[in-house]
Order: C-alpha cells, then structure tokens, then sequence
C-alpha cells in the first residue's frame, strides 16, 4: 500500500506537468483562433463594403479640400462619398469601426489636403489585414518610391502620400515641407525656387505649389488629359481619377496578403 501510494504522489508532478503544457497549448490555439476570426472579420467587412460600393453605384472624387469659397456644386460632390462611407461603417464590427475612426481623427489632427473618400476606407481596412511590420515596411517602400507623376496634381500627390504617411513614424512639419518639395516635379520645384518668400509650413507650401500648377497652361493639360490610358483584355479603360490609384493600392496589399497566407 505505501508502494503504491508512493507511485501515485510520485507521478503527480508530472500529470500537473502534462495538464500545464495542454493549457498553455489550448491557449495558444485560443489565441490564433482568435487572431483568424479578426482577419475573416476584416475580409468579411471589405466584401460587404464592395458589394456597397456596386450597389451605390457612384464614382466621385474630391480633388481639393473644401474653402470657405468652394461652391454648391463641389458640396453635392462630397455627399455621395460621405454617405458610402457612413454605410458602409454599418457593417463593420466594434473593433474595426474603431480603427476607422481613429485613422480619420489622425487625418484629421494631421490636417489633410482632402476629405477622405471611400476608397480610402477600403484601402485603410485592407492595410488592418497586414501585420504591423509589413505594414510598416509596405508603407515606407511605396512612400520613399513615390514621386509626383504628370498627370498627376500636387494636391493629389500630396494625398497619396499623406495615405502612406498615417503607418509611418510621424514626420516632424519641417520634415513633410522637405518630403514634398523634393517629390513634386521638378518644373514646380523650379519655379518655387524662384520665389522671394519662403512658404513658413507645409499648408502654405502645399498651396503655393497648387497656384503655381494652376497657373502652367501645360500642366493643366496634362491633369486635364489624365494617366495614359491601360489595357485590360481588349477594351481600353481611362485611369484618371484616384479611384484607379487606391485600387492599384488595394491590389499590391492583396498580393501581399496572399503571400502571408502561403508562408
């Protein structure tokens, strides 16, 4: 009898042992479990706002923050995108709706050039899907690679890189003023090298680069003419507005995602 009760207090550590390793591993399943029906959340919500998107069935977009100067005409035009985005956050659950709005209120603290659109919503949704180091990564390879493109305003330019701009370290005023003059095209650059006064901050700056642009009978030929048209199979499609743009975005974090799910 005392043998066997030996046995029996002898082998309880390594039962109590054993049954530790099975919660620590049912906890490390929990948590990837979790982990899975976050990122299905995400998926789950991007689908449901493009279903949104082709039921609404609008495609405007806001290509200048409004002034207190811009017309009735530019006010119907922020509508349609502000009432997608307020249905599509219907179907986002607590903690993406949160992240959402966190990403304005940044924009918004920031000071950005123009009112966020809807594609922007489902550019920010699909960047959750990314770890935060790809993130990272991501963003600072398409930041530092951009440079402002013929058809391409300084408003707008300065847009997409304030999208990227959100899941980098912040940039200090002097540092954004610096980031955009050396990206924009070198005519703007050449002329606002000619200027007596310096701009004293990024808005200014921003602003004066625009008057510039507005006055250059080419570059308003180029912003009217838009991106050189693509091919997809065999019909020719424009690609001028910034709805194509965030779409290229929204392709490259997919293929992302795709190869994080491969590994």
């Amino acid at each position: 009898m005392v043998s066997t009760r030996a046995r029996s207090l002898g082998n309880q550590p390594e039962s109590s042992t054993t049954s530790d390793d099975h919660n620590a591993r049912l906890q490390q399943l929990n948590d990837q479990i979790r982990e899975r029906e976050q990122q299905l959340a995400i998926l789950h919500a991007q689908q449901r706002l493009n279903e949104l998107e082709a039921q609404i069935r609008e495609d405007t977009f806001i290509e200048s923050r409004p002034t207190p100067g811009y017309s009735p005409q530019n006010r119907r035009k922020i509508r349609p995108q502000e009432r997608k985005i307020n249905d599509a956050k219907l179907y986002l659950d607590a903690h993406v709706k949160q992240k959402w709005l966190n990403f304005v209120s940044a924009y918004e603290r920031r000071g950005g050039a123009t009112p966020l659109t809807f594609d922007d919503m489902l550019s920010h949704l699909e960047m959750q899907i990314n770890d935060p180091q790809n993130q990272r990564r991501l963003a600072s390879q398409r930041f530092q690679d951009a440079k402002q493109q013929e058809w391409q305003s300084i408003r707008d330019f300065s847009k997409y890189l304030e999208d990227w701009e959100y899941y980098l370290p912040p940039y200090s005023e002097e540092q954004r003023m610096d980031n955009l003059r050396s990206k924009a095209l070198k005519v703007l650059r050449t002329e606002l090298d000619r200027r007596n006064q310096e701009p004293q901050n990024y808005e200014e700056l921003l602003r004066t680069l625009q008057t510039l642009e507005e006055n250059m009978p080419e570059r308003r030929r180029a912003i009217r003419k838009g991106r050189p048209a693509i091919f997809v199979g065999n019909q020719r499609r424009s690609d001028k507005s910034s709805n194509h743009r965030n779409k290229r975005k929204r392709e490259e974090q997919t293929e992302i995602n795709r190869t994080n799910q491969e590994r």
